[in-house]
């Protein structure tokens, strides 16, 4: 895994001096067992390896299908603008949990290059799967500017590369613009809020030649409101399919 700083390490963009030297400066507890030295030990990595085998359940009532396929329901094709979804891993799994969190709101890179090689892990394992999607063009779920200047990062870009160059697929950046919302989607506990922020998040570039097939890529789904959003206004779009992909599932 720390061998990230190859081709990994070209994905995840270091332009956060602070976090540099907070890495340097103090030292890492692993997020399973505690110990000390680095923000996962190698034997809590393994087992969390073990764990990534993945969700292919209909992204609307999460019953299992077929490489994640929408099962067809009539409720579920009026719930869902996504034509499947696939997660590599559970957001109830501590240690998944807890490196996501420190990636994305508190800026560990080593962090984050630990979930990217997981996710590359298991794209590579299940490469069939992906290559079944295709063509496609993977798409990362994007932040508004103003997230993104604060953060530093869009881990759902991070994360999205990555799928998209282990399983060959071609990689859009600005094909999707995020509206600018006061209230991001984690902070509302109440479903249907979180539906109508989320439908109102989103537009389309008129300047890119949409493709007829997306993979749209996030950090994790929980209520499904923003990966379906997204779906959504592509779809109006004339968008074909869209398929949802994410480390982590709620």
């Amino acid at each position: 895994m720390e061998g990230g700083r190859g081709l990994l390490g070209k994905i995840v963009k270091w332009n956060r001096p602070l976090s540099w030297a907070a890495d340097g400066l103090f030292p890492h507890f692993c997020v399973g067992c505690g110990g000390e030295g680095a923000v996962i030990c190698s034997t809590c990595l393994t087992d969390v390896r073990a764990r990534m085998t993945g969700f292919f359940v209909c992204p609307a009532c999460a019953a299992p299908t077929f490489w994640g396929s929408q099962c067809g329901s009539p409720t579920c094709r009026r719930l869902s603008s996504l034509d499947g979804l696939i997660s590599a891993a559970s957001y109830a799994e501590p240690r998944c949990r807890e490196l996501l969190h420190q990636y994305k709101y508190e800026g560990v890179d080593e962090a984050g290059r630990h979930l990217a090689a997981l996710l590359r892990e298991f794209v590579v394992g299940f490469k069939y799967v992906f290559a079944g999607l295709g063509p496609a063009t993977v798409v990362g779920l994007p932040l508004h500017p103003f997230r993104l200047a604060r953060r530093g990062f869009n881990q759902a870009a991070v994360f999205g590369r990555v799928l998209a160059m282990e399983s060959g697929l071609p990689y859009e950046s600005g094909l999707v613009k995020r509206k600018f919302s006061r209230l991001r989607q984690v902070q509302m506990r109440d479903e249907l809020q979180r539906r109508k922020n989320a439908e109102l998040s989103f537009s389309i570039s008129k300047f890119k030649r949409l493709p007829d097939r997306v993979i749209l890529v996030d950090d994790v789904h929980t209520t499904g409101a923003t990966l379906n959003a997204c779906a959504s206004a592509l779809k109006a779009r004339g968008v074909k399919a869209v398929w949802g992909v994410t480390v982590l599932r709620g």
